[in-house]
């Protein structure tokens, strides 16, 4: 809640009250996806390593597959996609139960073997699982589909808006990154707009944060310069303490630019 309203004395608070306890890992975590989200990378790898310190203290493994799931999807998007795979792998190892979370990060960082294994052991494994068959399981195949090259089947196998995606919005995200690749740029900016605006759990995780580049992208193929140019700056507004050798930065810099001196 703090995160939303941008309250930071109210986050320092937080962490200052976990300090030592067994649940210190999850503010710490916290703190590091919320330094991402921020395009403060070197901050959030910095705030994980702690993370995972207090959970081998604590010996909470479920912690470890948490802490390199998030790390997973940091490092996919914004850090090295090489680390992502590696993080990825990592979760899978300490936790069944992040599987689905996880495996779409996978897919979309090149290891799209161990996607399709997941899939495989978790279809089997919870056949009656409504959330998993219908919303998380699509998540990774899309994904999967994504990285092949294959978006329309990925649009196809992810599907329509459901009721399912009503906290969840990596389904729209995914979504529109496949109809982006189908060129269907006003379908996509929709999408990544859906994501915007719909908090639900997880707020500060980095999907939104991108979902704003790829929403002012979307805009900008579409025709759309003036709405483009206003979601640029947000997103540069957003990421104006973000590390600045990030390559995602100078990417979005240049790409603004070229849309105020059109």
């Amino acid at each position: 809640m703090a995160f939303l309203e941008n309250d930071e004395a109210e986050m320092a608070r937080q962490v200052a009250w976990a300090t030592g306890k067994t649940e210190e890992w999850d503010i710490l975590m916290g703190q590091a996806e919320a330094a991402a989200f921020r395009g403060q990378l070197k901050k959030s790898r910095d705030f994980a390593r702690q993370a995972e310190v207090s959970a081998r203290k604590n010996n909470l493994t479920y912690a470890l597959g948490n802490i390199s799931g998030v790390r997973c999807f940091a490092e996919l998007w914004i850090g090295d996609v090489a680390t992502a795979r590696q993080q990825c792998a990592e979760s899978l190892k300490y936790s069944d139960s992040e599987a689905s979370f996880v495996a779409s990060g996978s897919a979309l960082a090149g290891d799209v073997a161990t996607a399709q294994t997941v899939v495989a052991q978790q279809s089997t494994r919870h056949p009656k699982n409504s959330l998993l068959n219908r919303l998380w399981l699509p998540q990774i195949k899309a994904a999967i589909e994504i990285k092949r090259g294959n978006p329309a089947a990925a649009v196809e196998t992810i599907g329509p808006e459901s009721n399912y995606e009503t906290n969840d919005v990596t389904s729209r995200l995914i979504r529109g990154l496949a109809l982006l690749d189908l060129h269907k740029a006003p379908e996509a900016a929709l999408q990544f707009q859906s994501v915007i605006k719909t908090q639900g759990r997880s707020p500060s995780w980095i999907g939104r944060c991108i979902a704003r580049l790829q929403h002012a992208r979307a805009l900008a193929i579409a025709g759309d310069n003036s709405g483009a140019r206003s979601v640029y700056q947000d997103f540069l507004v957003l990421w104006k303490d973000a590390d600045p050798d990030l390559p995602l930065l100078k990417q979005a810099k240049n790409e603004y630019a070229k849309l105020t001196t059109n």
